[in-house]
């Protein structure tokens, strides 16, 4: 007991931080994500004035420092279905960028910092990490910062990913007492007795069993007995008029 003095916890929202407030040991750093379009702020103004009121009752322990993570906008490209960045591609940004001879990471690792945020700008190349660093050779004007501001919750449109015409959703359902294992089949090799030259892409434990993929028109699927030696059940040959 009392071994653990402080705390960081991530990704919390206004519920998860009062609950933490409850506990014997205070969070002392939140992290969550940050950018120009998801800027956090209620999230920022409660820990904002949990410090206020600290201070005025003259207390530094219990107070947290907000940490931002994917401040650049890596979230919307990897995890929100945007094919580029939106933050390092927003003409806002890239215009008040241009205007101080600086880049858009430098803009808005400033912008960040002067609105109390710790960043935490990754990157594996040298010349981005020194870039990062010299975030402070320019001021960001208050008009600048307004504009950075106003886009909270404004991301742009995620563009539409084209999907191929041929491109079919398949859902296979075990209709046998058995284990069945299911085999992409190249062209050609459907009548080969070797499987060396087929592709296992799922299996089905017992009857009712589902399988679903996202497979092509006139790609063709083996069903064999579970096992390598396991005997011929079935074949299907997707048909985009069917549906799969």
């Amino acid at each position: 007991d009392g071994i653990v003095r402080s705390i960081g916890i991530c990704d919390v929202d206004l519920g998860l931080l009062s609950q933490l407030r409850q506990k014997r040991v205070h969070p002392t750093i939140i992290q969550n994500w940050f950018d120009p379009f998801h800027q956090d702020k209620k999230v920022r103004e409660k820990i904002r004035s949990i410090n206020e009121q600290l201070e005025k009752e003259g207390k530094i322990e219990g107070k947290i420092l907000y940490q931002g993570y994917s401040s650049l906008g890596t979230q919307w490209f990897h995890h929100k279905g945007y094919t580029e960045n939106p933050v390092l591609n927003n003409p806002t940004l890239k215009s008040i960028a241009a205007k101080h001879g600086a880049t858009v990471p430098q803009v808005v690792i400033q912008w960040a910092t002067r609105n109390g945020v710790m960043v935490l700008p990754a990157s594996r190349s040298t010349s981005h990490q020194m870039s990062n660093l010299n975030s402070f050779f320019f001021s960001l004007t208050e008009e600048d910062m307004r504009a950075i501001d106003d886009l909270d919750g404004n991301p742009p449109p995620s563009p539409k990913k084209e999907v191929d015409p041929n491109q079919v959703q398949v859902q296979f359902v075990n209709r046998a007492e058995l284990p069945i294992d299911v085999y992409w089949v190249p062209d050609g090799k459907l009548n080969d007795d070797s499987i060396s030259d087929h592709v296992h892409v799922g299996d089905m434990k017992g009857l009712g069993d589902v399988l679903k993929l996202t497979s092509y028109h006139g790609h063709t699927f083996l069903f064999r007995e579970a096992g390598a030696e396991g005997k011929k059940m079935n074949v299907h040959v997707m048909d985009r008029a069917l549906g799969g």
